[in-house]
């Protein structure tokens, strides 16, 4: 499997593709040598979370390889979504008050997670508490 760098936005009506499109091009410019693509989630019924929703999966046999690697790479890849995150908050949304999630996965499973706030703060790292809540739902499996 080549690799590939897959950015969901989970409501096209909260982040919208164009935006994600702007987080694909600033990956695409680290020259990672993998695929970047841009996927919008359909929404179907009701969901209502306090969060705007990006996810991104780090895709293929490099990233499974080697664990170093898949934190590096997903730590150059929040960084690009906390800066993204923070100019959407000084513009379009500069009014709004609705944190951002981004959640970076590998093949196992979270390998990074952020909340931005606002365009000032340091994101909150929620990486480890995502690991847990995953182990112990794969445990009630």
């Amino acid at each position: 499997m080549a690799e590939t760098i897959v950015i969901r936005t989970a409501n096209p009506g909260d982040i919208t593709l164009e935006e994600v499109e702007v987080v694909a091009k600033a990956i695409r410019d680290l020259r990672l040598n993998c695929d970047v693509q841009v996927e919008g989630q359909q929404r179907e019924g009701y969901g209502a979370t306090w969060f705007e929703i990006l996810r991104i999966a780090l895709l293929g046999g490099a990233f499974g390889v080697g664990k170093v690697f898949a934190e590096e790479v997903a730590k150059k890849v929040a960084d690009i979504a906390v800066d993204w995150a923070r100019g959407r908050f000084r513009g379009r949304k500069s009014a709004s008050k609705r944190p951002v999630y981004v959640a970076i996965y590998g093949p196992d499973g979270v390998v990074k997670s952020v909340v931005i706030r606002n365009a000032t703060d340091e994101p909150e790292d929620h990486t480890e508490e995502d690991q847990r809540l995953a182990r112990k739902a794969s445990r009630k499996q």
